[in-house]
């Protein structure tokens, strides 16, 4: 027979549809502002030529506080320099307004710097990132200078770009590859009973990305909104 939606199920759907058609919206008017934005003189000016050079971008993450450099106008301040802290802070000054950010740490960065110990480097936090395409434009947004943030793959090639390795006890390790089939190959491999348990997670993950997708973009609306987006 004709499989019928739920009011959930429509609701959900329309709600996606709207959350999807405000988000290119509201990237197109970021993309936009982006490009030119108006001086208190009324003129225009491109927001590419006071990109910061990489040199001086590395040079500012551990930029000590002093007041005196500190500009007259400013518009924003942002406390913390993570990720969310430091995207806010470019995202702005990409539309013309003068932010500061302020960091009780020796440098700036969050969970995303790292330090060096006896000749070898350490992250504090963020170790590896995936799915790198989803999230691409969105970075473009502050990369400044239609430059885009470069990526380097984990791992050698000849070996499948291994980016983790876990050992549990006298096992002797399980290698984690690149790429959601290796990922489910190689688990197949060291618990051959197990496929549909594995293929079954994989398929729950995917779905649980959705939802979550979902949901995160409905915390962008006021409540009402949210309700829908989320049914």
């Amino acid at each position: 027979g004709m499989a019928t939606m739920s009011t959930t199920q429509i609701l959900g759907l329309f709600g996606g549809l709207v959350g999807g058609i405000i988000l290119r919206l509201i990237m197109a008017v970021i993309k936009a502002r982006t490009t030119t934005f108006k001086t208190p003189k009324g003129l225009r000016r491109k927001v590419d030529r006071h990109a910061v050079k990489a040199d001086e971008a590395r040079d500012c993450t551990r930029e000590t506080f002093r007041e005196k450099k500190l500009p007259k106008d400013i518009d924003y301040v942002v406390i913390g320099s993570g990720m969310g802290g430091l995207y806010c802070a470019a995202l702005l000054a990409r539309t013309g307004r003068r932010v500061v950010v302020l960091e009780q740490h020796y440098v700036a960065g969050g969970c995303t710097h790292t330090f060096e110990d006896k000749g070898y480097e350490f992250d504090t936090g963020l170790h590896y990132v995936g799915r790198i395409e989803k999230y691409k434009n969105l970075l473009d947004l502050v990369s400044g200078g239609g430059r885009s943030v470069e990526w380097e793959k984990m791992g050698e090639a000849e070996s499948g770009h291994v980016y983790d390795e876990v050992k549990l006890g006298s096992d002797p390790g399980h290698k984690f590859r690149s790429g959601e089939k290796s990922y489910v190959e190689d688990l197949v491999a060291k618990f051959p009973d197990e496929r549909e348990g594995i293929e079954e997670y994989v398929r729950l993950c995917k779905k649980a990305n959705k939802a979550a997708d979902l949901y995160f973009f409905a915390k962008l609306f006021a409540k009402p909104i949210q309700w829908l987006v989320k049914t």
